[in-house]
């Protein structure tokens, strides 16, 4: 059975473990492929990405480990760029373009630093309207340009129980929506992540399974990714998001035939 995930980090940025550690796991796990995607380089925060010069020393051994193992497992090379980076010095087999800041006039704010960061920004940057805070991070994830979309509806990662936002609301449906048809007229995949289960952060993938659902009414392409942080999570609720995916009628979970 082909199974991967083309969403993995290292100890190249904050990832638990090496390449090489990932790619045996991964082998054990009995996968056909790994990607690894590293976060890009932003230079307005440099807390958790790849340095200019470690990007440089990463590209070099994913492909010396691609070349290593290549009997046992296929090993791509690619990257998770934020949608406000600038940073480009590479080319990587495939890019996940994700979103993790957002702008609001001159400041950039952080959507993945927690639960209180969100609020604050929301309350100090969105005059306390969560959905125009939704509708600036929809509409900068539309503006993205790459391979895989990266976790959707990462703004929900903090709102277990939907305390802020309410997906039922029509100004965050129409925000979604309106991204949709921009990323789908890109020809982009829509990866299904797993990796804020893995760290307890939510009971299900992202994105959300009404988005999946307008996914495949839309023709959209779907990949499962684990946006793995530690090697023994590879695989993590892979088998649940599988049934999940089948139930809304995806029949091809892992095609990675648009890597170049």
């Amino acid at each position: 059975m082909t199974r991967g995930s083309l969403h993995v980090h290292t100890t190249y940025c904050d990832g638990k473990n090496t390449p090489e550690e990932n790619i045996l796991s991964a082998i054990e796990k009995k996968f056909t492929y790994i990607g690894f995607s590293g976060h890009g380089y932003t230079d307005f925060d440099e807390r958790y990405c790849m340095s200019k010069e470690k990007e440089a020393q990463y590209f070099e051994e994913i492909g010396r480990l691609a070349e290593k193992y290549k009997n046992q497992i296929k090993v791509f090379r690619g990257i998770e760029k934020d949608g406000l980076s600038t940073y480009d010095a590479h080319a990587y087999d495939y890019t996940i373009a994700s979103v993790h800041y957002i702008r609001a006039g001159k400041e950039i704010c952080e959507i993945d630093g927690g639960r209180d960061i969100q609020e604050n920004t929301i309350k100090n940057f969105f005059g306390g309207d969560p959905y125009a805070f939704a509708e600036e991070y929809f509409r900068t994830v539309a503006n993205q340009e790459g391979d895989i979309v990266g976790h959707l509806d990462l703004v929900t990662k903090y709102d277990k129980g939907d305390k802020i936002f309410n997906p039922g609301e029509e100004r965050y449906k129409k925000a979604v929506l309106s991204a949709l048809e921009i990323l789908l007229d890109k020809n982009m995949v829509f990866e299904v992540n797993t990796g804020s289960m893995a760290r307890g952060y939510k009971d299900r993938p992202y994105p959300d399974t009404w988005i999946l659902e307008e996914l495949k009414k839309r023709g959209g392409k779907v990949i499962i990714t684990s946006d793995c942080h530690r090697a023994q999570f590879l695989d993590f609720a892979y088998e649940e998001t599988e049934k999940m995916l089948s139930k809304i009628g995806f029949t091809n979970f892992y095609n990675i035939d648009f890597i170049k």
